[in-house]
């Protein structure tokens, strides 16, 4: 099973948000991809973020043009390929076997 996490990005700073996709990056899960949507141009955010983890293939960088949370989720998940999709907020952390955690619930109750 393959988890998407949506996260959009506005008005953050380079370190909520490169913790924040750390703890993803991290997870023990390994079937992640990890959607990241700057709610409108932030170049002095987007280029380090980007450069810190554009190597890992399980995430992907768009920008949108800035219309608020919920329309950076939506554009997010058009760009999933996950069975489940989640949002996650650019300054939330992760525990490293959340997702793990998630996949057993869904898997034990697939209703």
């Amino acid at each position: 099973m393959k988890v998407s996490l949506v996260v959009p990005v506005y008005k953050k700073t380079f370190d909520q948000v490169n913790a924040s996709l750390k703890t993803l990056k991290t997870q023990s899960y390994s079937e992640i991809e990890v959607v990241v949507v700057f709610d409108g141009q932030d170049s002095e955010l987007q280029g380090p973020i980007q450069n810190e983890f554009d190597k890992d293939k399980r995430f992907s960088f768009h920008e949108i043009e800035h219309g608020g949370a919920p329309r950076a989720r939506n554009f997010g998940f058009t760009k999933t390929t996950g069975d489940v999709v989640a949002f996650w907020d650019a300054d939330c952390y992760a525990e490293p076997e959340m997702v793990k955690m998630w996949v057993r619930v869904f898997e034990r109750n697939p209703e």
